[in-house]
């Protein structure tokens, strides 16, 4: 029926690469971190999700999940 309009292809023009200053050869060498954070709807308030990522096989090594996100509370165990 041709009513969507014609979808643009994201040409990649790099590879992306991690650590491209790095050289990782095992584990627990390099970390990095990924945070999320969601809405609670009934509560009116935001939830956080911290981890930890092995960047090496990007595996979480740790995690911490809260209503709070604040370096003073945050430790890995």
């Amino acid at each position: 029926m041709d009513i969507l309009r014609p979808q643009i292809r994201k040409i990649i023009r790099y590879p992306r690469v991690i650590a491209s200053n790095h050289i990782i050869t095992g584990s627990n060498q390099l970390w990095g971190t990924d945070l999320k954070y969601g809405y609670i709807h009934g509560e009116d308030r935001f939830f956080y999700k911290l981890s930890y990522l092995d960047v090496f096989d990007r595996t979480i090594v740790n995690s911490h999940i809260g209503l709070k996100c604040e370096a003073k509370t945050l430790f890995l165990r």
